[in-house]
């Protein structure tokens, strides 16, 4: 019985990760700044800069990606399923 409900809340931890990590890099971004592009000159800020750094974490880690939609599926499921 324990079992089943640290799992559930240790799927749930899983999902809330990803997600908290890539706005921490977009809230870095929006507050430092970030170089659009690979050959860019010109640094930008704010808005641009959160958007173009959460774009940037989905593009290049994609896999991490389809692997939270996974744990979240997986979590949905076991929740469902033990309720």
């Amino acid at each position: 019985m324990y079992i089943k409900k640290f799992i559930i809340i240790f799927l749930w931890l899983l999902v809330l990760i990803l997600p908290v990590r890539v706005l921490i890099d977009g809230v870095k971004a929006y507050i430092n700044g970030t170089y659009h592009g690979f050959n860019a000159d010109e640094k930008i800020y704010g808005l641009q800069a959160f958007v173009d750094a959460i774009v940037g974490d989905i593009a290049f880690g994609f896999i991490f990606f389809i692997i939270w939609i996974f744990i979240f599926v997986c979590a949905i499921y076991f929740t469902k399923k033990n309720i």
